[in-house]
């Protein structure tokens, strides 16, 4: 980090910040899919004239709760979607342009980055949900390495291979 100058250095910084915000974002959405309840009890007994519903009732309450949680998992996906393309998009623009002068350092910087994110939020996620879930995860984190990859580690690898040949 040393040979690095004051711009590739708030560049790494920059990005620094931003994968991590993501890893904790989709370890946040990885507890909150743990520790979602479902948001209606079941029913030991319902009369209705004298028949007995519990059985459909709870078959409501089952398909009430399952729809509720695949949509936290739907929104929460979109959401860190969102989150990832508002901070990516606007850093690669201005952080990365024709004129930036790439080190090999810093591209090897933001290399060990995503990995250590695509690391950390599998095996994050995957102990925070107790192996539960694992497909809403290996999307999450999916979608989220893909954006980094393509908005930060990709455009770094092309100026550091033009700059070398």
């Amino acid at each position: 980090m040393k040979k690095l100058t004051g711009k590739q250095k708030a560049r790494v910084i920059t990005l620094t910040v931003i994968v991590l915000y993501l890893l904790y974002g989709t370890l946040a959405y990885a507890w909150e899919i743990r520790m979602q309840t479902p948001q209606i009890d079941y029913v030991d007994s319902m009369q209705v004239d004298g028949s007995e519903f519990a059985g459909i009732a709870n078959l409501f309450v089952a398909g009430t709760n399952g729809l509720v949680s695949f949509l936290t998992m739907i929104l929460s996906v979109g959401a860190m979607l969102l989150i990832a393309l508002i901070l990516l998009v606007p850093w690669r623009c201005i952080a990365i342009r024709k004129t930036s002068a790439i080190a090999v350092e810093e591209y090897k910087t933001a290399k060990y980055m995503w990995i250590v994110f695509c690391v950390c939020s599998l095996l994050g996620g995957f102990l925070i949900m107790r192996f539960t879930n694992l497909l809403y995860l290996l999307i999450m984190t999916g979608i989220l390495a893909f954006f980094i990859w393509i908005f930060s580690v990709w455009p770094m690898e092309r100026r550091v291979n033009e700059e070398n040949n």
